[in-house]
C-alpha cells in the first residue's frame, strides 16, 4: 500500500464493519532480519514408557525441538546426526557434542508412575563450559504430555534467553473454512490441538482474549450487523456487549477483566468507548467529530492507547483515564496503527 492512498484505503477498511459482506484482501508479511547465528542446540530423544504401553513418549523431543525451531532463535540438531544418545547425566559425553558444534544439549526420559501420571526428568548442559545448568522433573496425566513438553521448552529457553518462554501459551483465530463458515478456534501455540469455541455461518472478527484466559471477546455479524460478544470459555456461554447502529468493533479487555473499550459509531464517526461489564455502564473516552478513532489497546496503567486519523493519517494516541488529557505517540511515517502492551498475552494465549 503507497503513502498517499493509505489513509483512504484505512478507512474502507472501516467501513468493512458496516456490512456483512467482508472483502477478503492478502496479507504480506515482510521479515526484514533474523538471527544469523542461531543458538544451536541438541534434544535427544527421551527414553520412556515401553510400546506396549501406548504412550507416545517419544513425542516429548519432537515437541521441544520444534518449538525451539520456530522460535527462530535455535538450530536444532536433527535425531540423525547425533554421535550418541544419553537420557542420564553419567552418559553425556561433551566430546560427541563439540564436534557438532552444539551449544547447549538437552536429554531427558520419563516414567509411568503407579498412580498413572507421567513423570519426565529432564537435564540441560553447556556443551561450551562443561556444565548441566538446569534439571528438573515434573508429573502430569499422560493426556497433558503436550503440556509437559512446553513447560520444559519455556524453562529451557528462559535460562538460555534469560527471558520467559512463550511456548505454553494459547493462539486465539478465525478459520474461514468457505464464504459462509467461520470458525473462531483455540489452538497450542504450535497450532496443535486446535479446537472450535463458536462457529457461524457469517464473518467472526476482531478476537481478544481476557486477562483471566477464561473469556473471549469478539465481533459476529450474525444479526445482520456488527455485534460484540463475550464468551465464557468453559460454559459456551455467549452474551452480546454492543449491538449499536453502525459500528460495534475492536473489543479489547482491561487488565482487570472488568472493563471492555471499543470502538463504536453509535454518535455518529467512531469513537472509543469503555463498557463496565458488572454494570453495563458505557462511557464515551474520545470526542473528535472529524475523525475515526479505532483500535483500543490498555496499558499497564490503565491508559488506553488507540488509532486515530484526526492529524490526516493512522497515528497512534494515548489517553489517560483518571484525567482524560491525549497525547500523540507517533511521529514517523504516513500510517501507524494497531499498537499493543509489550507485556504480551496472558498465560493461555
Amino acid at each position: 500500500m503507497n503513502a498517499p492512498a493509505a489513509n483512504g484505503a484505512w478507512r474502507c477498511l472501516l467501513g468493512l464493519a458496516l456490512s456483512t459482506t467482508l472483502t477478503v484482501h492478502a496479507l504480506e508479511i515482510v521479515i526484514p532480519e533474523g538471527w544469523d547465528s542461531p543458538t544451536k542446540i541438541a534434544v535427544v530423544p527421551f527414553a520412556g514408557p515401553s510400546p506396549s504401553e501406548a504412550l507416545e513418549v517419544a513425542d516429548l523431543d519432537e515437541i521441544i525441538g520444534f518449538d525451539f525451531q520456530r522460535s527462530g532463535q535455535f538450530w536444532v540438531l536433527p535425531d540423525g546426526d547425533m554421535l550418541s544418545y544419553p537420557t542420564a547425566p553419567d552418559a553425556v559425553h561433551y566430546r560427541d557434542w563439540r564436534i557438532l558444534d552444539m551449544d547447549y544439549l538437552l536429554i531427558g526420559r520419563s516414567w509411568l508412575e503407579a498412580s498413572g501420571d507421567l513423570t519426565v526428568v529432564y537435564h540441560l548442559f553447556d556443551v561450551t563450559s562443561e556444565r548441566e545448568i538446569l534439571s528438573s522433573r515434573l508429573s502430569a496425566p499422560p493426556e497433558y504430555l503436550r503440556d509437559v513438553a512446553h513447560r520444559i521448552a519455556d524453562d529451557v529457553y528462559e535460562q538460555i534467553t534469560g527471558i520467559p518462554g512463550a511456548f505454553s501459551t494459547k493462539i486465539l483465530y478465525v478459520l474461514e473454512k468457505t464464504a459462509d463458515d467461520y470458525e473462531l478456534r483455540i489452538a497450542d501455540s504450535d497450532g496443535a490441538r486446535a479446537h472450535t469455541v463458536f462457529r457461524s455461518e457469517h464473518p467472526i472478527i476482531s478476537p481478544t482474549w481476557a486477562p483471566d484466559a477464561r473469556r473471549v471477546a469478539y465481533v459476529s455479524f450474525e444479526t445482520g450487523r456488527s455485534t460484540i460478544f463475550v464468551q465464557d470459555l468453559q460454559t459456551g456461554e455467549r452474551e452480546s456487549v454492543a449491538a449499536f447502529r453502525g459500528i460495534n468493533g475492536a473489543p479489547a479487555f482491561s487488565p482487570d477483566g472488568t472493563r471492555l473499550a471499543m470502538s463504536l459509531s453509535r454518535d455518529g464517526n467512531a469513537e472509543i468507548y469503555v463498557l463496565d461489564l458488572a454494570t453495563r455502564e458505557l462511557e464515551r473516552i474520545t470526542r473528535w467529530p472529524t475523525a475515526i478513532e479505532t483500535e483500543p489497546s490498555w496499558t499497564d496503567d490503565g491508559g488506553i492507547i488507540f488509532t486515530s486519523d484526526r492529524s490526516g493519517k493512522p497515528q497512534v494516541y494515548r489517553i489517560d483515564l483518571s484525567t482524560y488529557l491525549e497525547e500523540r505517540l507517533t511521529f514517523e511515517g504516513d500510517y501507524n496503527a494497531r499498537a499493543a502492551r509489550g507485556a504480551g498475552a496472558p498465560g493461555a494465549r
